[in-house]
């Protein structure tokens, strides 16, 4: 049960780097980093198989 999470979350890593927030300065621009990064994902993830 836990493997195919743990993939999950490791290709969205790969793909997106969603973890490189760093430098965003509020807690809105996080929000607009996070949204923005599973945005992508879903694209590659329905455009690219």
């Amino acid at each position: 049960m836990r493997q195919p999470v743990e993939s999950l979350f490791n290709w969205l890593i790969e793909q997106t780097g969603i973890q490189n927030a760093s430098k965003v300065p509020s807690i809105t621009g996080l929000f607009v980093h996070c949204y923005g990064k599973l945005a992508v994902a879903c694209v590659l993830l329905v455009f690219y198989p």
